[in-house]
């Protein structure tokens, strides 16, 4: 989770260029449709797709990119940074 300022918080995070090529893959084990967002190297939010409750889907990326998982009103609920190795990016 990202606390209390979410958005304070958010506007320090960009991506980093240049690392390894990774997949993630996002599963949604929530009741309810999430959206998943790439945060740029500039910081801006890129919309990825949304992950509907039970669902999994794969991304490539790479190593330092950064990833949010926000609720159906855009509002952050998770942030995840690719690492080296593919990863299974799980929504409780």
């Amino acid at each position: 989770m990202l606390g209390k300022s979410r958005e304070e918080a958010e506007k320090n995070l960009k991506s980093v260029r240049g690392g390894k090529k990774v997949s993630l893959f996002f599963k949604n084990e929530t009741q309810k449709p999430i959206k998943v967002f790439w945060i740029d190297c500039q910081g801006k939010r890129k919309k990825y797709r949304g992950v509907q409750p039970g669902q999994s889907r794969q991304q490539g990326t790479f190593e330092g990119h950064v990833w949010l998982i926000a609720d159906s009103t855009d509002k952050a609920l998770e942030v995840y940074v690719a690492g080296k190795t593919d990863s299974e990016v799980v929504i409780k």
